[in-house]
């Protein structure tokens, strides 16, 4: 569509999981249209499943090795996902995302960076940090309190909780439930979200200069103070002696529960 850069997490085979590669493919996208007069939005979206969160098996293929973990971490970390975070949030573009079916780790995280949230009624949100024996990203720390509220950013990240549809609408975190993307195919008509039509029908300079001066008011040093700390503690948390056989042990727990899903 004219003005729509539209942005999908596309690698079925793992739910979508992020890898580097892929934030870096979209931070370059997403900076790229800044600039460009022919795009006023842009989209993100995963079709039917947004997104499962980090791929942990580089980390997995790391080993022990303390040095390798450091290489592949900083590098996962640094040059790729806080660019990638970055991107959203310095964009002039609004950045809308619509979310159906899971939206784990930095799938979640990253939401608290865009415009604008329409989820449908099977759309549901989880941090397993505690789980997984890792420390929170995204700048989740910051913003999860302030959208949805401290109680609730507590239980997300200090208790794993699954967020659903509603709750995320109740506690602000998102616009809206779109009930009409129950049903739809892995390419979702966006005529169903006419916020999104609303906004490809604004004067282009003048939605712009609303976006330049919302970003304005910013905190940019909070942000870029959590991007730091939550990075290098997340590095840190992948350092633990014991954090390799951890995570091994949870993503094999991870592929007996999705046996046991298929067999229902």
């Amino acid at each position: 569509m004219l003005g729509l850069l539209e942005i999908k997490f596309n690698t079925p085979h793992n739910r979508n999981a992020s890898t580097g590669a892929g934030q870096s493919l979209m931070t370059k996208l997403i900076n790229g249209a800044q600039d460009d007069p022919n795009i006023k939005v842009i989209l993100l979206h995963g079709g039917k499943y947004y997104s499962s969160g980090n791929d942990l098996t580089t980390l997995m293929n790391a080993g022990a090795d303390p040095e390798n973990i450091t290489k592949y971490g900083k590098a996962g970390i640094f040059d790729n996902m806080n660019p990638f975070l970055r991107a959203i949030n310095n964009s002039v573009k609004p950045v809308v995302a619509v979310v159906r079916g899971g939206s784990m780790g930095i799938g979640f995280t990253t939401l608290s960076l865009v415009d604008f949230l329409y989820v449908s009624p099977d759309a549901w949100f989880m941090t397993p940090f505690m789980r997984t024996y890792q420390s929170p990203e995204g700048t989740s720390t910051i913003n999860f309190p302030n959208i949805m509220g401290k109680r609730m950013a507590a239980e997300v990240l200090l208790l794993d909780k699954t967020m659903t549809a509603k709750e995320a609408v109740a506690c602000g975190f998102a616009n809206r439930e779109v009930v009409e993307l129950a049903n739809e195919p892995e390419w979702f008509d966006i005529g169903k979200i006419p916020e999104i039509t609303t906004l490809l029908a604004t004067d282009y300079g003048t939605l712009v200069n609303c976006k330049k001066l919302m970003n304005a008011a910013k905190d940019k040093n909070s942000f870029e103070a959590a991007l730091d700390v939550e990075g290098h503690a997340l590095l840190n948390s992948w350092l633990v002696p014991s954090f390799p056989e951890n995570i091994v042990g949870y993503m094999m727990r991870l592929a007996v529960e999705k046996k046991q899903r298929a067999k229902l």
